[in-house]
């Protein structure tokens, strides 16, 4: 069983992988691993669209437990680290995917946008709630995915876990300690 809500962890790990370029290889396979993953979430239904819940049947094939997408952020946010760190074409490809799939789905004539009660079903059904992440992830992350590095550029801006840009303080840098571990020292 994986949640959309795991899509995020692949951002988490390609973050872990700058961080700590001695584990680098082993945070970047695990964070590919997740983008394609949650990208398979998308593909195997009608719309486009990720479900809320996918089931893994003989530890390989997924098939939806919850149906419903209710705009949630999570994949284009580790698709948006992936980009930045690899420059690999084919998460900007999956954004685009994304991105068609809820113009064609989730806007709704109000001018609005707004879930779908099942993402395997069409025509679809849309639910009546915009959800507030939607505009302050969902659209920010897909947004970041295809402007250029400078808007926002990851060495000075750190994404908190609601996609808000903090300006990372260069006064304190982590120190190697002797043991391999780390501490921090204010400069």
């Amino acid at each position: 069983k994986m949640d959309h809500l795991v899509c995020f962890a692949g951002g988490m790990f390609m973050l872990a992988a700058q961080e700590w370029p001695e584990s680098r290889p082993k945070w970047e396979v695990l964070a590919k691993g997740l983008g394609e993953t949650c990208h398979d979430m998308y593909k195997a239904t009608a719309t486009g669209l990720g479900p809320e819940i996918v089931d893994f049947l003989d530890g390989r094939d997924l098939t939806p437990r919850s149906w419903k997408y209710i705009l949630r952020p999570e994949a284009a946010e580790t698709w948006f680290y992936l980009w930045r760190f690899t420059k690999d074409q084919r998460w900007r490809d999956y954004g685009w995917e994304m991105l068609q799939a809820l113009w064609k789905y989730c806007r709704v004539p109000s001018g609005g946008f707004a879930g779908v009660r099942n993402v395997s079903r069409l025509p679809v059904e849309n639910d009546d709630l915009m959800q507030s992440f939607f505009v302050s992830e969902t659209l920010k992350y897909l947004y970041l995915l295809f402007d250029d590095e400078e808007a926002l550029p990851l060495e000075e801006w750190v994404l908190s876990t609601e996609a808000h840009p903090f300006k990372r303080k260069r006064s304190t840098q982590p120190k190697r300690q002797a043991g391999g571990g780390r501490h921090w020292e204010r400069g």
